[in-house]
């Protein structure tokens, strides 16, 4: 038969279990990627170019590609996903939404829909992608 302190013991391993599984699970849906990230400086073939106008967001598989033009005070957008196949590599891959990848390119220095970056570096306030011989600086925003 069980005691008080039986029953009071298996309740404590079973929220223990519970917890550590919940956190486990929180850990992996709240990555550094997470977020939106300002594009700050492209680097390519020793020429470095200042850039405050194309935001990359990330949210789980979930990707966003932002244009911003201060003339008309808008965004242009296209979305897609993203996987991480090992932690140093991120496939970037955009939809027809909301309009053909085929009308977005031109406004981007993407040559394809699909992209392969590799993370240099990816923290609470920086990210460092290279693709294409070309380093991606951003900012969290």
């Amino acid at each position: 038969m069980l005691t008080t302190n039986d029953v009071l013991m298996k309740k404590i391993i079973f929220s223990a279990f519970a917890l550590l599984l919940f956190t486990a699970c929180g850990q992996e849906l709240n990555t550094p990627l997470e977020g939106k990230w300002q594009l700050q400086k492209v680097e390519a073939g020793g020429q470095v170019t200042a850039v405050d106008t194309i935001y990359y967001n990330f949210q789980n598989t979930l990707f966003m590609y932002q244009i911003y033009s201060p003339a008309s005070n808008s965004y242009r957008s296209e979305f897609g996903f993203n996987s991480m196949p090992d932690d140093k590599t991120m496939v970037v891959e955009l939809t027809d939404n909301p309009t053909p990848v085929k009308n977005f390119l031109p406004y981007t220095d993407w040559s394809e829909g699909t992209r392969r970056f590799t993370v240099d570096k990816v923290s609470s306030k920086q990210l460092i992608l290279s693709s294409d011989d070309k380093t991606y600086t951003f900012r969290k925003f």
